[in-house]
């Protein structure tokens, strides 16, 4: 039996952040080939308070054809370790030695033609801030691997990109499964040019009862995944959200829509987007995909160009040409 899983990736630009308030963008290809060549030369493991990082050796490899590199970091804990169960029967609890660890991974690829660093998106994996730790200090005892490191006190920090056209995606999307509008200061938002009555209704509650701020989430919920939120009234609060928001309000909204019910939800922000992709992998079941298979899987539907207009996956493809119009081209450190 087979399994399909949908794969989300972040797209980020890696910048260095100093104590005198320089920032400078990371090229990591030097970083990256030393990894390659000097495999276990540094220590690989980051302590994040009760979790530790961990970059893997054998998972990394630069892509000649397609001049990227990709690499892969595990996140691992010791606590909160679920049981083995056979239906019908007590659990039985993982027992792990000192030295064992329950490991999530991430893969990390990045394209030093536009200086981009894609993260794969995993709810139990490294989170963004986890990241930026592990790879500062790998890049701190690189540094010192090769002689630099007495006056290398970069802090590693990835930079979301901004995907201008996430909106128009949005809108053009078959189904919209949810939205998530907060507010603060609500006294300030009765404004005459408001036209979508959920956001008045929002306002009025939120006043009644002396509130300052709401957050109202709208979904579909439970619902057949066809089904979708009336897409006038989500264009009306869009509108509105986006009035509010140049006027200065404190507002902001998530739109969760997908192209038609066959392919993954997309969550974006809409007053700043950030550029993402996704994927669908097909594996069989009770094995966990390795992390050359997710690479590969990765370039075929999100970087290569698409072959042709009804490629179903085209839609994701071509991302190294939309980032490098989104950034320039990124320093030589």
């Amino acid at each position: 039996l087979m399994t399909k899983q949908h794969v989300r990736f972040n797209y980020f630009v890696p910048e260095l952040n100093y104590e005198n308030g320089n920032n400078f963008r990371w090229n990591m290809k030097d970083f990256l080939e030393f990894l390659l060549n000097h495999k276990g030369k540094i220590e690989s493991s980051v302590i994040l308070g009760d979790e530790v990082a961990d970059f893997e050796w054998e998972d990394q490899q630069l892509d000649q054809q397609r001049n990227l590199y990709w690499f892969r970091i595990s996140k691992n804990r010791y606590n909160n370790i679920p049981s083995l169960k056979h239906l019908n029967k007590p659990g039985k609890p993982i027992e792990l030695d000192k030295d064992e660890f329950v490991g999530e991974f991430s893969i990390f690829v990045f394209d030093p033609e536009s200086g981009v660093l894609v993260v794969q998106s995993n709810f139990y994996g490294l989170t963004t801030k986890q990241s930026e730790l592990a790879l500062t200090e790998l890049r701190q005892r690189y540094k010192e691997s090769i002689g630099e490191g007495e006056n290398e006190v970069g802090v590693v920090s990835l930079k979301p990109i901004p995907d201008e056209s996430a909106y128009h995606r949005a809108l053009q999307n078959q189904i919209i499964r949810r939205i998530n509008i907060k507010a603060s200061d609500v006294s300030l938002l009765n404004d005459e040019h408001m036209s979508a009555e959920v956001m008045h209704k929002a306002v009025d509650a939120a006043g009644e009862i002396g509130g300052i701020s709401f957050d109202l989430t709208v979904s579909m919920s439970r619902t057949p995944r066809a089904r979708s939120l009336e897409k006038d009234q989500v264009t009306q609060v869009i509108e509105d959200i986006k009035y509010l928001a140049k006027q200065g309000k404190d507002v902001s909204m998530q739109i969760a829509s997908k192209e038609d019910e066959h392919h993954a939800i997309e969550t974006i922000d809409l007053l700043s987007p950030r550029l993402k992709s996704s994927m669908t992998i097909e594996f069989p079941n009770r094995e966990t995909p390795g992390a050359e298979f997710i690479y590969n899987n990765f370039v075929e539907q999100n970087f290569d160009l698409p072959q042709d207009n009804l490629d179903k996956n085209s839609k994701n493809k071509g991302f190294r040409q939309r980032a490098a119009r989104a950034i320039p081209k990124p320093d030589n450190l």
